[in-house]
């Protein structure tokens, strides 16, 4: 239900819901709520949703089956841009409104701005008339809210400036010798930098103001004009040449501002820049603090009263109250504890005093773009000269060493109060940051670069905090802190003191939930949901297939990768988030359950050199994994501590059968099916490292063929390499300990006894033993075995499958079986690879090949879309993108290039590819446009068809100097144009001018008959198609112009290639307006 009122001139409407309670209607419910509605209306809804908004802090248990719908429902409260006013100011309380006080599910979310401005108080209540749900309020109350003005930062773009940063350059090189003779260079440098804040403030003032100036004189020159005219001093004549002098410097003036904005959209959109990675929405809400609670217990809700309260909180805190020094006895009682002492050598090393090139290169790594402090000015302001920055930057630190005291600006930070929960009225509920100055920061860094190489070699961190908290007397605050018990076989005590969290109840630590007993599938969720929310929250920016694919990467499985890193994924959940993501960037959908016909094979959409290198997940989990196990596996060389428990796990669930010096379970397979392994008492985590690990195909991780020395001492129970495979009951291949299962406390107890590999069974002359000498050697292992029933009646059986092994490995090493074994020195790790030619073991190998062979997407089984009768191979194929696609697209904008990318893969949804769909719809193959009924593929929708044609006859008739440029082969075939021998000097940039016309005409032909078919438009007239597409052609052209230097033989070229072309006769008509493909006068000012 919706009622409709107006406050002024602003229409508001209430919205009443009530969500079904199946999950499977409540996806349709919220798809069908009304949204449209006028742009500027404020939006209050309310209700039972029947699902929890947060799986996490809406639900009491670990998990919940109402979650059908929270994607729609959350993209329907998005698009009327209302929020939910509790949670913002109760972000960590759970409270559960729902009849059985499990979740929440009873909801008022309130207009943005609105909540914003005139928030009062949020809560939930008990009432006696309504015996299910609790009752929810909002109250919203106008509050006079006085925001003081922020301090001066640095305009942004002002270092832009050529002339801008050419002055502060050479200011700050002046300013060298001064600071080196200044009686006080503290003084100096404060002095300088006020100085050049008033330079770049006035100088900003002045360049905003220019930017109009020559507009405004203008219109001064026509009133005054008038004004003499009015007079009798100007003929009517003279005076309509004054208006068309107006009329046209603001049209130039209207130009340059559109090609500054059509520069600035075409280089920063659907690429790696700030601008395209901006957030969509913003999400920091702005809460007055309408009241506060002083010292002596009231509450008040006057303006001074609150900021009293809090400044005098906060100055105690922030400001330095003593001077004097502190306590010399306390500080000696605790470097008394230090056991470890400098050097003499480390001693010098840190007295030495801070040289220029330490400051300057703490400067270079500072993000350039951080916010300031009091002072306004970034490190990209001093990053402009770091060298010469840092050597002014050493005089004046070494100069207030002197003194005992930074500089007044240098002790002076912006605090900001964050609020972390509980009463907001209470100071003390928030936290502050402080933004210090950049030359502090330096100074900082400078110094932590020079004890990160001595602080480990002297005390342990935990027992640096120990000590600490013993002599200064810190103590934890237990009122804030939890107590989680993370084993969950063991039940959750009772403390008196204590606050221990409840069994299933999640606490995030760096963004990781923990708990007991918490089921791996509640980071999961969570993980899903923040998952499928980003593809809503970033669908809105990218327009093609290169931002959608730069967005997947950066912004959205980038926040996958620090939970995966560490939690088990089963393979379902996997392919649904590949399955969304392939629709996201081929399909442009943003919802998991939108129907999508993938127009390209998977195999050519996931390829890295012949596809769209679209993101594989399970392969990026698979690297993680592998990553992870090679750390384990360094540790032997480097031990650490988090290492001892997965080893320990490790050594458990393997032994008997396992070494203590090498990783067996490197060549194992986890066998779930036998009990010989017990993969129980590994972690969840590490036995999805070893199943992910086994997935990788022996070739890849073992060196072919192996080394004598890695075959004679490669485990034989559980291997996975070929070579060691036997049959087993039936025909398949597999490991000894799986063949010989019959006897598994047997097979269990030659293990315990050593007996490993192959070279343990070698007789002393390094034969392979006969059947009887075989026996005899089982028959002393026999006597330490208790288990008679188990032990084998006969020993040939194993004997046999043993030989088959052995016949195989004595093969390869090029041996007779009878014939002995050279001594083969000292084994190398079974588990290696030949890198660039060079053999590494296992924990030596380079990412890149490990992300290498863990790449596992699907592998093309049809024909490439760009071969043809001679582009028949991969290396063709290769070659053909390498000096043609990519050379012909890579110049062009995103925007326009897009269209034509998905053309030369054959990803165009014409009518034609949905031919199977001609039983419900005999038309659907026919063209779009009105009349026109033959059959629509790529040919007729782009170049055949009589609406399309006569478009590109124009642009052919023109080009005709050239060569004949426009025919389809060459569009959908990007070979050698055929360009005239006149003209052939000048291909590079004949070639780009004519992509950049193609790309232009291709996007507006789809654009054109997306309206047409979609949405019921009349075509657009040919001449206006034709004008509009040389409007959007001459700003490329242009801009092209403007990033060209004068002199430049490109320039030179494309000025002549232009010139023929505005004498072409088809183009007359068009190049008739003289600024088509004139660069602004204001380009190389502004």
């Amino acid at each position: 239900m919706v009622v409709s009122t107006r406050w002024g001139d602003t229409p508001v409407y209430f919205h009443n819901v009530y969500a079904p309670i199946p999950n499977s209607l409540r996806e349709d419910y919220f798809s069908s709520l009304p949204r449209d509605f006028p742009p500027h209306a404020k939006h209050f809804i309310m209700g039972d949703f029947n699902l929890p908004m947060d799986r996490l802090l809406d639900y009491e248990g670990e998990a919940s089956n109402h979650h059908g719908g929270r994607a729609e429902c959350t993209d329907w409260l998005q698009s009327l841009r209302v929020v939910d006013a509790w949670r913002i100011h109760h972000p960590h309380d759970r409270v559960y409104s729902s009849p059985h006080g499990r979740n929440r599910i009873d909801y008022i979310f309130v207009d943005t701005p609105t909540m914003c401005a005139t928030y009062k108080d949020a809560k939930y209540f008990r009432s006696e008339q309504i015996a299910e749900h609790m009752c929810h309020s909002v109250t919203l109350q106008t509050t006079d809210v006085q925001v003081g003005r922020g301090y001066w930062k640095l305009p942004k773009g002002i270092l832009e400036i050529p002339e801008v940063t050419s002055a502060i350059i050479s200011e700050a090189r002046a300013l060298v010798p001064i600071l080196l003779h200044a009686h006080n260079p503290g003084v100096v440098w404060a002095g300088w930098k006020k100085r050049t804040k008033d330079f770049v403030a006035h100088y900003h003032a002045h360049h905003i103001a220019s930017k109009g100036l020559t507009v405004q004189r203008a219109e001064q020159d026509w009133v005054s004009a008038m004004a003499q005219a009015a007079r009798g001093e100007l003929t009517a004549d003279q005076l309509v040449v004054e208006r068309t002098k107006l009329e046209s410097i603001k049209l130039e003036w209207r130009q340059h501002q559109n090609d500054v904005s059509f520069d600035f959209y075409t280089s920063n959109s659907e690429v790696s820049t700030s601008h395209f990675f901006r957030r969509p929405q913003e999400t920091v809400y702005k809460v007055p603090i309408a009241t506060v609670t002083t010292g002596d217990g009231r509450v008040s809700s006057h303006p001074q009263d609150i900021h009293q309260a809090f400044h005098t909180r906060w100055s105690s805190i922030m400001c330095e109250g003593d001077a004097a020094p502190p306590n010399r006895a306390a500080r000696r009682q605790f470097l008394r504890r230090l056991k470890t002492r400098l050097t003499e050598e480390q001693r010098s090393e840190l007295e030495e005093p801070i040289i220029p090139a330490e400051l300057a290169s703490a400067i270079k790594t500072m993000a350039p773009n951080k916010a300031p402090g009091m002072d306004g000015f970034p490190p990209a302001f001093f990053q402009l000269d770091c060298d010469t920055f840092g050597h002014i930057l050493s005089i004046v630190f070494a100069y207030q060493l002197e003194r005992g005291v930074l500089l007044g600006s240098q002790r002076r930070s912006a605090v900001t109060l964050l609020f972390k929960g509980g009463e907001r009225n209470n100071p003390g509920h928030y936290r502050p940051i402080s933004l210090i100055p950049v030359e502090v920061k330096a100074l900082s860094r400078a110094l932590t670069h020079r004890l990160r190489t001595i602080i480990p070699l002297l005390i342990h961190p935990l027992e640096l905090v120990d000590d600490f908290c013993a002599v200064s007397g810190a103590r934890l605050n237990r009122s804030k802190c939890k107590v989680v018990l993370l084993n969950s076989k063991m039940t959750v005590p009772h403390h008196p003191r204590l606050k221990v969290v409840p069994t299933k109840v999640p606490i995030r630590y760096l963004g990781i939930l923990f708990g007991h007993d918490l089921s791996d599938q509640t980071q999961v969720h969570e993980m899903e949901d923040k998952l499928l929310a980003s593809f809503l929250k970033w669908g809105c920016r990218a327009r093609t297939l290169q931002g959608r694919r730069l967005l997947v990467n950066t912004m959205i499985l980038s926040q996958l990768w620090h939970y995966t890193a560490v939690i088990p994924v089963t393979q379902a959940t996997l392919r649904k988030w590949q399955a969304m993501v392939l629709k996201f960037i081929l399909g442009r959908k943003l919802r998991h359950g939108e129907h999508f016909i993938q127009l390209l094979h998977s195999g050519w959409a996931y390829h890295r050199t012949l596809g769209l290198r679209v993101p594989h997940i399970p392969s990026m989990v698979q690297y993680q994994r592998v990553l992870r196990l090679q750390l384990l596996v360094q540790s032997d060389l480097d031990s650490e501590l988090w290492t001892a428990i997965p080893k320990y796990h490790w050594h458990q669930c393997l032994v008997p059968f396992t070494r203590q010096d090498k990783w067996d379970a490197l060549l194992y397979e986890p066998n779930w099916r036998t009990p010989l392994l017990r993969l129980d008492l590994l972690p969840p985590f590490w036995r999805d490292v070893w199943v992910w690990w086994a997935r990788l195909p022996v070739e890849s991780i073992c060196i072919q063929p192996p080394a004598p020395s890695q075959l004679l001492t490669m485990s034989i129970w559980f291997q996975r390499h070929p070579l060691f495979l036997v049959k087993g009951s039936k025909t398949e291949m597999t490991c000894l300990a799986i063949a010989l299962r019959k006897h598994r406390s047997w097979s269990r107890h030659l293990a315990s006894c050593g007996l490993h590999c192959l070279g343990d069974l070698l007789t002393p002359s390094r034969h392979w033993p006969t059947l009887d000498q075989f026996q005899r050697r089982m028959l002393d292992f026999a006597e330490t075995f208790d288990e008679l029933e188990e032990r084998p009646v006969t020993f040939r059986h194993s004997y046999v499958q043993l030989s088959t092994i052995a016949q195989r490995v004595w093969e390869v090493m090029g041996l007779a079986l009878d014939k002995p074994v050279p001594f083969t020195g000292p084994s190398e790790s079974e588990v290696g690879a030949s890198v660039l030619g060079i053999p590494m073991g296992f924990a030596h190998w380079p990412r890149k090949y490990t992300k290498t062979i863990c790449f596992h997407a699907a592998q093309p089984t049809k024909p490439h879309p760009m071969a043809t009768a001679s582009r028949n191979t991969e290396a063709h194929i290769r070659s053909y993108i390498k000096t043609q696609v990519k050379p012909t697209l890579a110049p062009l904008p995103p925007l326009l290039a897009d269209v034509w990318l998905r053309i030369l893969y054959r990803m165009i949804p014409v009518s034609y590819r949905y031919f199977f769909l001609q039983h419900s719809n005999p038309h659907i193959v026919e063209c779009a446009y009105p009349g026109c009924s033959a059959v629509e593929n790529s040919f007729h929708a782009f170049f055949d068809c009589p609406n399309v044609s006569p478009l590109w006859d124009l642009h052919t008739s023109a080009w005709t100097t050239f060569g004949k440029l426009f025919q389809w082969d060459l569009i959908s075939n990007l070979d050698d144009l055929p360009i005239t021998l006149v003209w052939a000097p000048h291909s590079v940039v004949i070639t780009k001018l004519w992509a950049l016309l193609v790309s232009v005409t291709l996007r507006a032909l789809w654009i054109t008959r997306n309206h047409i078919k979609f949405q019921g438009k009349t075509p657009t007239p040919v001449m206006a198609q034709i004008e509009v597409t040389l409007v959007t052609w001459c700003a490329c052209v242009r801009r092209w112009l403007r990033s060209l230097p004068v002199g430049d033989a490109d320039r030179t070229d494309l000025l002549a290639i232009l010139a023929g072309l505005q004498q072409a006769p088809g183009y007359s008509w068009f190049f008739k307006y003289p600024r088509a493909l004139e660069v602004s006068r204001w380009h190389s000012t502004l």
